[in-house]
């Protein structure tokens, strides 16, 4: 069975899956939170490129096989145009292509840039984060015949041109996941089935 990694920085991120896909919390855990079932594999690293890194490196450092063949980045992001709460998913990252799913094909050429801080000088089809470019190349690192079109990255947009960062309310980012669930589990499922 193929294994899916997904990747958050937030806690309030990664809540929702959890719940959603009734993880349990892994006894091992060394510089990041550790979450599995039978075909998944969630960590939640931390905030920032930093606290990505380390966590990801921490994972591959403190487990063997069976590792995840699909991985992919789930969190919020800033971006121009689209709404507070819509799911969108980055052809490439930092100008690095990676996967996209079959349904976000015919979606804008959406590419993550990662900041060090957050910023609302907004780009069109640019998402801004913190953590995805180091998601990246922490995964091309640790994997070398990885190859990035298994590699995928999907944002809900938590502010916008509109209307500007907001404090990080842990339950208001948990909703923005939560909202998304479905269709992120529809998408997911298909990434794997399409993977065999």
């Amino acid at each position: 069975m193929q294994r899916i990694g997904i990747v958050t920085a937030l806690m309030a991120e990664a809540a929702p899956i959890i719940d959603f896909y009734r993880l349990q919390k892994h006894p091992k855990q060394v510089a990041f939170h550790h979450f599995q079932s039978a075909s998944i594999d969630l960590l939640v690293c931390g905030m920032g490129a930093e606290k990505m890194g380390a966590g990801l490196n921490a994972f591959f450092e403190n487990t063997t096989k069976p590792r995840p063949q699909i991985w992919i980045n789930i969190g919020i992001a800033g971006t121009e145009f689209y709404k507070v709460g819509d799911l969108l998913w980055a052809k490439s990252i930092e100008g690095e292509k990676i996967g996209l799913p079959e349904s976000a094909i015919n979606q804008a050429a959406m590419n993550v840039v990662s900041l060090t801080k957050p910023s609302t000088e907004y780009k069109a089809n640019c998402l801004f984060d913190m953590e995805a470019n180091a998601f990246l190349k922490t995964i091309e690192k640790n994997l070398i015949d990885f190859q990035n079109s298994a590699l995928f990255c999907a944002k809900v947009v938590s502010d916008n041109a509109e209307k500007n960062t907001p404090k990080m309310d842990k339950e208001w980012v948990a909703g923005l996941i939560r909202q998304n669930l479905i269709a992120l589990d529809k998408e997911l499922k298909l990434l794997i089935k399409s993977k065999r």
